[in-house]
């Protein structure tokens, strides 16, 4: 309570407003309690608190309750005996006591200053504290219950004056909390615990020989007694069966039936999902635009390039995805390489040939022109951090914050519509050329199996988050348990997450889309192994004009390029290798330029000025909160 407290009134001064609370910082490092029960059925108890204060400090508090079941006229005296002394000395206080109505506030005046020690003896008077039943007389007291501060080392003895030939004592911390260590030496129980931080409550019985003169209540009640401390214990460790056994195990049993959906589901799936990584295709499947080909057989576009999770293992990037779009236009003549020295420039030839989403392409890359040196490419799409710097040295305060928010904002609706025309007019021509159905929807069974998997994986790991915090506030080492498990249970949804996110975002694979797609996969793969073509003929292989388009989508371009150069290979028209390398390396510079520049946008857009603030409180900007136990 008193962190929460702290927190809350720093987090008052922090917004400005005035906290009148003054924290006291300290902590209670012995409590002492003395309870001697008389044979008149009234008691004696003494309690010594040590307090310990890391501040200044007005005085301390101390209560006794009434309230609860307490046996009939159970009354405390309102003027109990204190004694207080500050650092060995003994002080005289004052001191006054409010009537709750459920018990006494006793407030002691005895202020000081940070690193005083200040022990407090509490005498109170209590009448009827024990039930006088026709057997036993019995104790069922709460004596600690509602400090704010932890009770770091409890002692507490309970004796009376008459011995009894018959008698019983039993302390509860609580279910699952640390046990508390309990003697007994003739007529006086001791015991003593570590950390209280909740309640403390004693229960006992003596046979009723150690009252006198009592009106007793006309029933035996040991029994009674001993079924209900038989049955906390029996709760307790069934508490404990509970947390250390039965709870962990049916996690576990939960997650490994979401496995085992999980290996129902992947096999399910998996009839349509295994391509032949090693077998090879020596020609290009269908002669088709990178980006068309990124999106009917791998569902990637220049918006969403991440393959993930796909069966297919085959990495695309915007870059090559532009790249390798460029370099078919060229390859198809619809844009030609000028070389001039050691500067090559890029031309517009007819557009005739050009589909709908490619002339999207060249509108972005050209702009308005027709030609342009090949270091200007996508010219109407530069913004870096150069343009944010330059900014900042002309512009200051909330007019650079709204001027570079404005033009970040302006750029990337310029470039996001660019890219998403683009990519609308891929999808149509997808769809125009009537390709193999690649991926169907999951069925109704497989999305809640899909939900199933992760439901039950995700609940396991939320119930073991909760049970550790609830083993830290019991300070049980099955916290450990709880911890290790909801590491675990996370990374198996990271896992689920990876393996499934793909098919619940694309749908599974059907047959004659693992037919068509098996193609390319052998494809890429003859690309991927290029070096071991000893035995083939590689001047009757393939175009590879065509095939250094194709290796540069899925970045097997310095490959064949090396292998084209060792083999002494020519193209199939006037273009050089080493124009057409320098040029693929300049439109992959361009092309990666793009995205930096969507990057520095949206920094831009989001660019704030730190407003600053003052925090209220004392002149240090310090804050502080106050509660029970001390004033």
């Amino acid at each position: 309570m008193k962190k929460f407290l702290i927190f809350l009134l720093t987090v008052v001064s922090l917004l400005g407003i005035p906290a009148f609370a003054a924290d006291v910082d300290y902590s209670i490092p012995n409590y002492d309690g003395q309870l001697v029960i008389h044979e008149d059925n009234t008691a004696d108890f003494r309690q010594t608190i040590t307090y310990h204060f890391d501040s200044s400090y007005n005085g301390q508090i101390v209560t006794l309750g009434e309230a609860g079941k307490v046996p009939k006229n159970f009354t405390i005296n309102s003027q109990p005996q204190i004694q207080a002394f500050t650092n060995g000395k003994k002080r005289t206080v004052s001191t006054s006591v409010r009537d709750l109505g459920d018990g006494y506030e006793l407030k002691i005046y005895n202020g000081g200053v940070d690193g005083d020690t200040v022990k407090i003896v509490v005498d109170w008077k209590i009448s009827n504290i024990l039930f006088a039943y026709q057997d036993v007389a019995e104790l069922n007291w709460i004596p600690i219950s509602d400090w704010d501060q932890t009770l770091e080392h409890v002692h507490f003895t309970v004796k009376t004056d008459r011995a009894a030939k018959d008698s019983r004592l039993w302390a509860h911390r609580g279910y699952l909390s640390p046990a508390v260590t309990l003697n007994k030496n003739g007529q006086t129980y001791s015991l003593s615990a570590k950390n209280v931080g909740s309640k403390l409550e004693l229960h006992a019985y003596w046979d009723a020989s150690i009252l006198t003169g009592q009106n007793a209540i006309a029933q035996n009640h040991k029994a009674t007694i001993l079924n209900l401390e038989a049955n906390i214990v029996k709760y307790n460790r069934w508490q404990l069966n509970f947390f250390y056994t039965i709870l962990p195990a049916t996690l576990i049993a939960l997650v490994l039936i979401s496995y085992l959906l999980f290996l129902a589901f992947k096999k399910n799936v998996a009839r349509y999902s295994q391509f032949d990584f090693d077998k090879r295709l020596y020609e290009v499947p269908q002669d088709l635009s990178p980006l068309v080909l990124a999106d009917a057989v791998y569902g990637a576009n220049l918006l969403d390039s991440d393959t993930s999770g796909n069966p297919i293992k085959q990495k695309l990037s915007f870059e090559n995805l532009m790249q390798a779009t460029l370099l078919d236009l060229i390859d198809r003549k619809i844009i030609r390489v000028e070389k001039e020295g050691q500067i090559s420039s890029l031309s517009l030839n007819s557009q005739d040939k050009a589909l709908p989403f490619e002339k999207e392409v060249i509108k972005m890359a050209f702009g308005s022109r027709t030609s342009l040196p090949i270091d200007d490419l996508f010219a109407d799409y530069q913004f870096d951090e150069d343009t944010i710097e330059q900014y900042k040295k002309t512009y200051h305060g909330r007019d650079l914050e709204r001027r570079l928010n404005k033009i970040g904002l302006d750029f990337n609706r310029k470039y996001n519509r660019a890219v998403s025309n683009i990519t609308h007019e891929v999808k149509n021509e997808v769809e125009q050329l009537s390709l193999p159905q690649r991926m169907r929807r999951l069925s109704r069974a497989e999305k809640g199996s899909l939900n199933m998997i992760q439901i039950l994986t995700g609940l396991s790991f939320l119930i073991a988050l909760v049970a550790g915090f609830y083993m830290i506030i019991k300070e049980q080492f099955a916290l450990m348990i709880y911890l290790l498990l909801a590491i675990f249970f996370f990374l198996i949804l990271l896992f689920y997450h990876r393996q499934l996110s793909f098919f619940r975002k694309s749908g599974v694979y059907t047959a004659e889309g693992q037919a068509y797609c098996q193609e390319w996969v052998s494809f890429t793969n003859m690309m991927r192994d290029l070096r071991k073509f000893d035995q083939v003929d590689p001047d009757a292989l393939i175009v590879w004009n065509r095939i250094l388009v194709y290796a540069t989508l899925f970045g097997y371009a310095k490959r064949v390029q090396d292998y084209l150069e060792f083999n002494e290979i020519k193209l199939a028209d006037d273009l050089s290798l080493d124009t057409l390398n320098q040029t693929a390396f300049i439109i992959g510079t361009r092309s990666h330029y793009l995205t930096t520049a969507s990057s520095s946008a949206t920094m831009a857009s989001n660019f704030s000025i730190s407003s600053g603030g003052s925090a209220g409180g004392g002149f240090s900007g310090g804050g502080g909160g106050g509660g029970g136990g001390a004033f």
